[in-house]
């Protein structure tokens, strides 16, 4: 089954590790071409936090990977010769050490990656998550005159007992435009009632994982 691996990053703002940042990029995620079953990749921006915008300056950044099963993820972290070539130079750039999140789902994630807004929503699974999930799903696709991508899965091992769903927004003027709905407002708070719901919104872009 297929796995999508969620990283929050927090980067560190001093402005020589912010340049360095920008001119090493391109190596550092080099090492995740052509690693085995590695199916797609993206990095970006968080641009809102609980429908509230973050300044672009913040640091604050989501990676999303997605694996085709948790034995090629567990191949590649954490001994890796690859992953250890990433995290030598992701480490000094970064203001604390990050885990990554496991998520898994017999869907794939890489369309809500891939669009122009990702929403990103973290709960603890109860029994109505998924009821309600479909129904936030519903109550979307009925008020966006273009329907966005939908993503959700269980979360594994450390995560166990978590919910991810995902929101792939054809613009950030579509996201922020469905923060407005009441109906849709009360079915969060819904979703959010087994505990602390985590909800951001990061402007993601792919980076090429084959050669």
């Amino acid at each position: 089954m297929a796995v999508t691996e969620l990283i929050l990053v927090s980067y560190n703002l001093d402005p020589k590790l912010q340049e360095q940042l920008k001119q090493k990029a391109p190596e550092m995620f080099s090492h995740f071409i052509g690693v085995n079953g590695l199916q797609s990749m993206s990095r970006g921006k968080v641009v809102a936090d609980d429908g509230t915008s973050v300044d672009s300056r913040s640091g604050r950044s989501a990676l999303i990977l997605e694996w085709d099963n948790k034995s090629s993820f567990h191949d590649f972290f954490p001994k890796s010769p690859a992953f250890q070539a990433f995290a030598g130079m992701m480490k000094p750039l970064i203001v604390s050490p990050v885990l990554p999140e496991l998520y898994e789902s017999p869907d794939s994630s890489s369309s809500c990656a891939s669009a122009n807004i990702t929403q990103i929503i973290k709960v603890a699974q109860g029994s109505n998550t998924e009821k309600v999930w479909g129904q936030i799903k519903e109550a979307i696709s009925q008020s966006q005159s273009e329907t966005p991508q939908f993503f959700h899965g269980s979360g594994i091992e450390e995560q166990q007992g978590n919910f991810l769903g995902l929101i792939g927004w054809p613009s950030l003027k579509s996201y922020e435009e469905s923060r407005k709905h009441t109906a849709l407002a009360k079915l969060v708070d819904e979703l959010s009632a087994g505990g602390k719901l985590y909800d951001i919104a990061v402007d993601l872009a792919s980076i090429p994982t084959s050669k």
